[in-house]
């Protein structure tokens, strides 16, 4: 009786992670943007950071809540829904996107980097992914490389081009699109 209950709660999880990446993948909303003041998305010295996200997902909001009140110089974000653009994007720097969300990503200097994930409001402890602590332990377990800052941890490359998502990670991306011209 216990393997059916633990089965179909594991099918219920199924069946909601495919709905979502449905969702994610045939919305077709027009992109969104947070653009610095005294600029427009065509500025050839503004870069550009895009970020794919649901309506429904709390992280999500919680990112876009954090970038908005974000002073802005030189770099614009430019928010979608759309599932097919963001993967079509992904797909000409073989990156294997699995339709999570929030995603972020740009290039920077020819090269693609992506931010997977973000806390929710209620995860949120200090910028981190449920505690500086536990995010530190979470990049070990996962092989990736602290990016560290005078002693201090901020984020984990987990891949060559893949960071996890916390607030330090969105602030590095945007303080290197500040300084180097960012754009897919």
């Amino acid at each position: 009786m216990e393997a059916k209950i633990i089965f179909g709660i594991l099918g219920i999880g199924v069946v909601l992670a495919i709905l979502a990446a449905f969702h994610v993948l045939s919305s077709f909303e027009t992109p969104t943007s947070i653009v610095p003041e005294n600029t427009s998305n065509t500025s050839k010295n503004v870069s550009v950071i895009y970020i794919a996200y649901s309506p429904s997902c709390p992280h999500c909001y919680h990112l876009l809540e954090y970038v908005s009140k974000l002073n802005l110089k030189n770099v614009s974000i430019l928010t979608t829904q759309n599932g097919r653009e963001v993967y079509a994007l992904l797909k000409k720097y073989n990156y294997n996107w699995d339709f999570g969300v929030p995603i972020v990503f740009t290039e920077v200097n020819g090269k693609l980097i992506v931010i997977k994930g973000y806390p929710s409001k209620e995860q949120d402890a200090e910028g981190y992914f449920i505690g500086e602590e536990y995010e530190r332990k979470l990049c070990e377990s996962l092989g990736g490389k602290k990016e560290m800052s005078n002693g201090k941890y901020l984020f984990c490359w987990v891949k060559n081009n893949e960071i996890l998502g916390n607030k330090y990670a969105i602030d590095y991306l945007i303080n290197l699109c500040e300084e180097n011209l960012c754009n897919i």
